[in-house]
């Protein structure tokens, strides 16, 4: 699941790597249970569709949108579980989040393609 342009949606995995990309991503270093796994994939889903729209990434708070991008829609997802407590403000900015969780995960990188 992602928030990109032009909505939210579910991408197959194997659509990634078709070209040589490096790929940074981070791995929890616990587990979430089957309960908090299924809570994150239902806000995902519920969130499918949404358009990907930056309108209050400046000024947050100033015009209500139905829209969403990146930090916000992971930032759902993450709260779903019941363990994150995340503010809004969170996930206004990519390193926002990061910050916020970077401690529960481990860093990756691979090179595909």
């Amino acid at each position: 699941y992602e928030s990109d342009w032009p909505r939210a949606k579910r991408s197959p995995i194997r659509g990634y790597g078709k070209r040589k990309c490096v790929y940074d991503f981070y791995v929890p270093l616990f587990r979430y249970t089957e309960e908090e796994v299924d809570r994150m994939r239902q806000k995902a889903r519920a969130e499918l569709g949404k358009p990907y729209q930056l309108r209050n990434y400046l000024r947050p708070g100033t015009r209500k949108t139905e829209g969403t991008w990146c930090s916000p829609y992971v930032t759902a997802v993450l709260n779903a579980t019941g363990f994150w407590r995340l503010s809004s403000r969170d996930g206004y900015e990519q390193q926002n989040l990061y910050k916020a969780v970077i401690q529960h995960h481990a860093y990756h990188t691979t090179i595909k393609g």
